[in-house]
């Protein structure tokens, strides 16, 4: 018996930063001031002075089990909320005040990050379709939500303004030992002679 997988959301943590980094090269194809930086795990992101690339930071917060799409133990379905924070910089001495710089980044990031996580082309987030159970992800019933935070104001480097994306999906879950099974090897099939049914219809 193999040892035991990492759990789906390890593997769609890193397929959605594998999502945002290709939208963060797309944009700096374009200039250089709209690329952006993707991390996912780091419970303390933001490093005054040395992040001047805008950040996201990608984490699961909570799993849970989905009791109506759950029928049993061997077909489970995990409610997994993720949370993508982003981080932007308004870098004090600009014309404008640190703050109106900071919240205009943090708007193109929000809408450069939701594209990602949009686009119809990774409408699965990048899982392959199992040829027994099928996708084992499914965005249906996703809930999807931004939240704005308070800006920090860190004196040294300006202002920087943080806000949220939460989605929740739902991710299958399958024990090893239930995704074993007996091969098939023998079938017997008996055919018994219609001639004596009928079917009787009242009009």
């Amino acid at each position: 018996m193999p040892g035991i997988d990492y759990p789906l959301w390890f593997t769609l943590k890193d397929n959605i930063k594998t999502i945002l980094e290709t939208i963060a090269t797309e944009e700096t194809i374009i200039d250089s001031a709209r690329n952006f930086s993707v991390e996912k795990d780091r419970w303390r992101p933001w490093i005054e002075e040395q992040q001047s690339v805008p950040l996201v930071n990608i984490m699961v917060q909570t799993v849970g089990i989905n009791r109506p799409r759950s029928s049993n133990r061997r077909s489970t379905l995990d409610d997994v909320t993720v949370n993508i924070d982003m981080y932007a910089l308004g870098e004090a001495g600009e014309v404008l005040p640190p703050d109106e710089i900071a919240a205009k980044r943090l708007d193109l990031l929000i809408a450069q990050v939701r594209e990602g996580l949009t686009r119809l082309a990774q409408t699965d987030f990048g899982f392959e379709k199992d040829s027994e159970f099928g996708f084992p992800i499914d965005r249906e019933n996703a809930d999807f939500s931004l939240t704005y935070y308070d800006q920090e104001n860190e004196q040294s480097t300006g202002q920087y303004a943080p806000a949220r994306w939460t989605l929740i999906v739902q991710l299958a879950f399958i024990p090893t030992d239930n995704n074993t099974y007996n091969a098939l090897t023998e079938l017997n099939v008996s055919l018994e002679d219609l001639t004596d049914f009928s079917l009787k219809f009242t009009y």
